[in-house]
């Protein structure tokens, strides 16, 4: 990934801007690894990013366009794709507080990985009366890691 523009959430939806380096394989007429790059864009009704709904894939060296020396797959016009970018969460009332500042601080929407171990430390202050601190951490690191 070499870019992620949140620009807002409904429920589980998200409306941004994803861009990618991506290695694009050929089979035929030689095998091939080809570097890309590929922008996602998502808008939600009323949250729009300032581009259409789609994506654009850029091969350098390729010829795309009729007469060109270069080109990029692009959303059609007039514009009939859809895409969608999905936390995959959904969340209650009781963590909204929660999801809000985890997108703050790290300008992301949580993935499940990190509501897992929200939903592990919140286990683990029940249990022993304290948050986990780093030494409480370890052990769920190195369970998740194996």
């Amino acid at each position: 990934m070499t870019g992620w523009r949140l620009v807002g959430t409904a429920s589980v939806l998200a409306a941004g801007i994803l861009d990618l380096e991506v290695e694009l394989v050929r089979e035929v007429p030689s095998p091939a690894v080809i570097p890309a790059t590929l922008r996602i864009n998502c808008n939600l009704p009323g949250i729009p990013t300032g581009l259409a709904e789609g994506y654009w894939l850029s091969i350098p060296g390729t010829p795309f366009v009729e007469g060109g020396a270069g080109g990029v797959f692009e959303p059609l016009e007039p514009n009939v794709g859809i895409t969608i970018f999905s936390s995959g969460v959904e969340f209650g009332a009781w963590d909204q507080a929660w999801r809000q500042e985890f997108e703050r601080v790290h300008r992301r929407l949580p993935a499940l990985e990190d509501r897992a171990d929200r939903i592990w430390s919140l286990e683990f202050q029940a249990r022993t009366g304290r948050a986990p601190g780093d030494a409480g951490w370890v052990p769920r690191w190195r369970t998740v890691a194996s």
